[in-house]
């Protein structure tokens, strides 16, 4: 099945004046062998003149909505509850300690409900959740999946992957993921040392100012 990539680069906001939304975004199109047969930049004007071209978006192709990282908190966590229904009830005061925010105001996307196992969770503030569906329902899109920019990565077990965005990088481990000023990687690195063996650089070097911020033992995996 073809396949429709749309990443948001700014937050959704409706324009008072007219019937669209102010935003600002990437799109990408691959056919079933996986190949790129299209992309782009757009607004929301021109997301609905895509989509216009076809009136089987969502029988033709997945749908997958890019979210950026710097909206959202991901990691896993343990939550306290012998069942799934008792690990349910529990992950809003189980995430207090992640968020700045009410909880009341957090949408939670959660991974598979184990007992004893770690919770991988994604926390978003509701508000931007409601904007992005908004968006995509007047734009006649049913997502298949609304993802992470993070979840696009490579990624091997063990390891902290790096990819670097101009001024900012993104850095995922097995449990979390987290996107900081490029200024701020080592930081970041550091913070999460006890989540990886090696570090993976995806697309480029560290310098060697930052290779001295980084905290010893390290090993720099091989691509």
């Amino acid at each position: 099945m073809k396949h429709l990539f749309i990443k948001l680069l700014t937050i959704p906001e409706k324009n008072p004046e007219h019937d669209y939304y102010d935003v600002s975004l990437e799109w990408v199109i691959k056919n079933t062998e996986n190949e790129l047969i299209g992309q782009g930049n757009a607004d929301h004007r021109a997301l609905m003149d895509l989509t216009g071209l076809n009136e089987n978006w969502n029988k033709d192709f997945e749908i997958s909505v890019i979210l950026l990282n710097t909206w959202a908190i991901a990691t896993s966590l343990m939550v306290p509850g012998k069942n799934a229904s008792q690990i349910e009830r529990a992950l809003p005061f189980a995430v207090e300690e992640f968020v700045s925010s009410e909880v009341e105001e957090l949408h939670i996307a959660k991974g598979r409900i184990k007992s004893g196992d770690l919770l991988t969770c994604h926390l978003i503030d509701s508000v931007i959740i409601r904007r992005v569906l908004d968006l995509l329902n007047e734009s006649n899109i049913s997502p298949t999946r609304l993802i992470l920019e993070s979840e696009l990565m490579p990624h091997q077990n063990h390891t902290a992957s790096v990819f670097n965005q101009g001024e900012t990088s993104l850095v995922k481990t097995d449990h979390h993921a987290i996107k900081v000023h490029r200024n701020n990687v080592t930081k970041a690195i550091n913070s999460l040392k006890n989540d990886f063996e090696d570090i993976n650089l995806l697309n480029s070097e560290f310098t060697d100012l930052e290779i001295s911020e980084l905290e010893e033992p390290i090993v720099f995996a091989k691509n």
